[in-house]
């Protein structure tokens, strides 16, 4: 069973229009497989590397997650799997990426997300 990279509790899956992605009630992060990012950003995206330790393990395999930047924009900062099972974003982090892609208007992961978290 997965553990969360953040404060080991045992994440739940929800599931964000046909999506599944486990989400921690504890510290409100959410680990995705790989495939899963480009599914909820609704488009592929661009990964560019931080100078900058991760201080989470992957769930999956246990190895020091790399930071990544998305599409070149500078925030947020997400943690992903050197060996892509997926990637860690902490607290509002996914709505964040969401809001700097071209398509973040249209996405519908978008409003699902404010009308949940944002509340």
């Amino acid at each position: 069973m997965m553990k969360c990279p953040e404060c080991n509790s045992i994440p739940v899956i929800l599931e964000l229009l046909d999506t599944e992605v486990d989400y921690c009630f504890n510290c409100h992060g959410i680990w995705l497989d790989y495939n899963e990012l480009s599914i909820l950003l609704r488009e592929k995206p661009e990964y560019c590397e931080v100078n900058k330790k991760s201080r989470y393990h992957c769930p999956v395999c246990g190895m020091k997650m790399k930071q990544i930047y998305i599409n070149k924009f500078l925030e947020p900062v997400i943690d992903m799997c050197p060996v892509h099972h997926g990637f860690w974003l902490e607290n509002g982090e996914l709505l964040r990426a969401i809001e700097n892609t071209s398509e973040a208007e249209g996405n519908p992961v978008k409003k699902v997300l404010t009308e949940i978290f944002n509340k």
